[in-house]
Order: C-alpha cells, then structure tokens, then sequence
C-alpha cells in the first residue's frame, strides 16, 4: 500500500488517490528529482511476480517507448520494480481517463 508521505523509489512522492487501471492501480506522483508530474502504474506482487504477465508488462513499455511521441500516448519514463511491486512510470496526461471519454461516446 502506498501513501502520500513516503517516496516511492526515492523520488515519486504520491499526489491523489488510486485510480483503477487494467492490471493494477495508477497513481498522480510528483517526480522530486525533476520536479515534474508523472503517472505511476502500479502492478500487484500477483501480476509482478508470474513470469508470463511480467514479460507482457514490459513488453509494453518497450512498445510505448518504440512509439515515441505521440499526442494520443503517454510516453514512458521507466519501469522499476518497487518493494514487491512492479512500476512503469508515464507521462502524466491531465482530463478525463479513456475509459471515461469512451462512456461518453
């Protein structure tokens, strides 16, 4: 569990409330380091620790980060296992989530 007290990794300090994301949990962080917003995607020890899922989530980091900038694709920063936890570190895109704009259409 986090908090919005502690640094995650030493750097992210946690800004809001969890936010539900397709494997875990997403997170508005403060980068301390470069004074900047991020999102932080947490993954669960379950998800982290099975090999198949593992690869698959930095599968994707490697995809997005291929991709480059791109207005309709938060750009990752990193991906960082945390204290039984997994984390890729993105772009932080303010508005509503894309699961909320395609309620809306």
């Amino acid at each position: 569990m986090v908090n919005d007290k502690e640094l995650i990794a030493g750097r992210y300090r946690i800004e809001g409330p969890p936010l539900k994301g397709g494997m875990g949990v997403v997170y508005r962080a403060h980068d301390t380091r470069l004074n900047c917003a991020v999102a932080l995607k947490m993954v669960p020890p379950e998800v982290a620790q099975n090999p198949e899922l593992r690869h698959a989530l930095e599968q994707e980091a490697r995809a997005l980060r291929a991709i480059g900038s791109h207005p309709g694709i938060a750009t990752v920063y990193d991906l960082e296992p945390g204290d039984g936890e997994v984390f890729m570190v993105q772009e932080f895109v303010e508005g509503v989530s894309l699961r909320d704009r395609l309620s809306q259409e």
